[in-house]
């Protein structure tokens, strides 16, 4: 499944499992079903309002452009064999928590992230005696969304292109001036892509947000 499969998934899952709990209310069951349903119904129409917003969408395009070309360059340059050892993102301190999940660098400030790691029962407050109330959980997650979680993200993304170009940064100075040995182990431009766009959720991303960002023909 996509991440908006994922996504649109968890949000039927909580008001599923939430309506299932309901059933021992009682008296109270309509109304604990249907405060529940209206307030994933809102969270759902925050994520959807966030996606959908094309208020920084010139910036993501380029940040997640700009992170596909030093990772490209990265997974490149791994397969050439050097009189130089090449360094590898692990000889830097720990990578940032988007390094293996794209998804995490524009994730509403960490938002859809939480949401899809959360257990349903996290969202259910019990039964209630009246449809309407806060709900701490929800109600501070469309809080954030409608914040500043793109200057969150943007500052996750701006961490993430700092890692990776300063580890592009050394090896391409080896590459420039030590001997090549070989590069045999080289990968096809088909598993690089895969590596990318598939295995670190840049495909993901790129069709969420409907951003004007290249796909390989092959992964179209």
């Amino acid at each position: 499944m996509s991440w908006m499969d994922d996504i649109n998934a968890k949000l039927a899952s909580i008001t599923a499992y939430c309506t299932s709990e309901a059933a021992s209310c009682g008296a109270n069951e309509a109304a604990t079903v249907t405060f529940h349903s209206n307030k994933v119904a809102e969270l759902q129409n925050a994520i959807s309002n966030y996606m959908a917003s094309q208020l920084n969408v010139l910036s993501w395009e380029s940040d997640l452009r700009t992170i596909i070309l030093e990772l490209y360059q990265y997974e490149t340059m791994q397969g050439l064999s050097t009189d130089v050892p090449l360094y590898t993102y692990g000889d830097f301190a720990s990578p940032p928590e988007a390094f293996n999940d794209v998804r995490k660098a524009f994730s509403g400030g960490g938002v859809l992230s939480e949401l899809l790691s959360r257990p349903d029962s996290d969202f259910y407050l019990g039964c209630l005696s009246a449809p309407v109330g806060s709900h701490p959980l929800i109600d501070g997650m469309i809080t954030s969304l409608n914040g500043n979680v793109y200057q969150i993200d943007a500052s996750a993304r701006a961490e993430l292109i700092g890692y990776l170009k300063r580890v592009n940064s050394y090896n391409t100075f080896v590459f420039l001036f030590e001997e090549i040995v070989t590069t045999q182990g080289v990968l096809e431009k088909s598993d690089t892509a895969g590596k990318i766009y598939t295995d670190k959720h840049v495909l993901d991303v790129i069709n969420a947000y409907n951003l004007d960002v290249y796909i390989p023909t092959y992964l179209r």
